[in-house]
């Protein structure tokens, strides 16, 4: 397949995107990832599919940059630290906006409840499950899942979501 897939990835600050970008790529956990302040764009294959990692800075200052991220994305894909609540509506305003103002419709949304590996995330679970509403969304399908970087199950897992995602194309204008 010569064609890249382009892939979203945004959630707020220390949501843990770098680190899943870089491991998704390479397999490779990052000791303490600097702040992102510009779009990392990363290839990456899996199972012989192309995709084009778009990782968004998260810092408030940076997210008018999240528009250009998202044009032309083919999968849209969200951390939310759920380890920390206090940021849950901040995260959910954040992730309406690119679902609601950005030219996204229709463009799969793939939610990962991250850090799975936490006694907090494990804690604070049900209430994120609760507040997001995820069934609540409309003009696009939607996946959820639990992930933790540290889980190498789950990350395979997402990599298989991902691939099946494209290969299948039956997810666009599909809704919930």
């Amino acid at each position: 397949m010569n064609t890249q897939f382009k892939i979203f990835l945004f959630g707020l600050d220390y949501a843990g995107k770098t680190t899943l970008s870089k491991f998704l790529r390479k397999g490779v956990l990052l000791d303490d990832p600097s702040p992102t302040k510009v779009f990392n764009i990363d290839s990456a294959e899996f199972r012989n599919v192309e995709f084009l990692i778009w990782d968004a800075p998260g810092q408030l200052s940076y997210r008018e940059k999240w528009k250009r991220g998202a044009l032309d994305a083919n999968i849209l894909l969200f951390l939310l630290d759920t380890s920390d609540k206090s940021r849950f509506e901040e995260a959910k305003r954040e992730l309406l906006k690119v679902l609601n103002e950005y030219p996204t419709d229709n463009v799969p949304l793939v939610f990962c409840y991250h850090k799975m590996d936490l006694d907090k995330s494990v804690d604070n679970l049900n209430r994120a499950e609760s507040f997001f509403d995820l069934e609540t969304i409309e003009n696009r399908k939607v996946y959820n899942l639990y992930t933790s970087i540290k889980n190498p199950e789950q990350m395979e897992f997402l990599k298989n979501l991902l691939v099946e995602m494209v290969l299948v194309k039956d997810w666009n204008m599909e809704t919930n």
